[in-house]
């Protein structure tokens, strides 16, 4: 059976854990951060203890930004359509473009692909050399 992990807000009542438990899934309980969002590297860490060591997160603009802003992407692959969703578009990192990765300088474009009118960019971390670890 394959884990099924929820992380919601420490503290909270869950109107449905009984029935999530009960079909196998675990609530994990973790603090929320200072803009009312689950603390991401406070869930990450949880990740890390249980020996989960890759991520794929899919949560919408405000969770990748929340990932962004806490400096914890390696990679982003942003998929757009051709037209905006919704009356005013959605950005990709709540309120900021792609700009925030080609224009941070932390990230190097990697592939493009289009998929009818869609279009998939992948984006990597640029990671630099330490020469104390090259040392080693």
């Amino acid at each position: 059976m394959v884990p099924v992990w929820l992380f919601c807000a420490a503290g909270e009542t869950h109107a449905n854990a009984d029935r999530l438990h009960d079909l196998g899934a675990e609530i994990v309980p973790v603090p929320i951060d200072d803009h009312g969002l689950i603390d991401v590297q406070d869930a990450l860490e949880t990740l890390a203890h249980r020996g989960i060591t890759r991520v794929l997160i899919e949560g919408g603009p405000s969770v990748a930004r929340a990932f962004l802003d806490a400096d914890l992407v390696d990679e982003a692959v942003v998929y757009q359509g051709a037209r905006p969703a919704g009356e005013d578009g959605l950005s990709p990192f709540a309120g900021d473009g792609l700009d925030r990765l080609t224009a941070s300088g932390h990230f190097t474009f990697i592939a493009s692909r289009s998929f009818g009118p869609d279009r998939m960019t992948w984006w990597r971390r640029i990671r630099t050399c330490s020469l104390a670890l090259s040392a080693a």
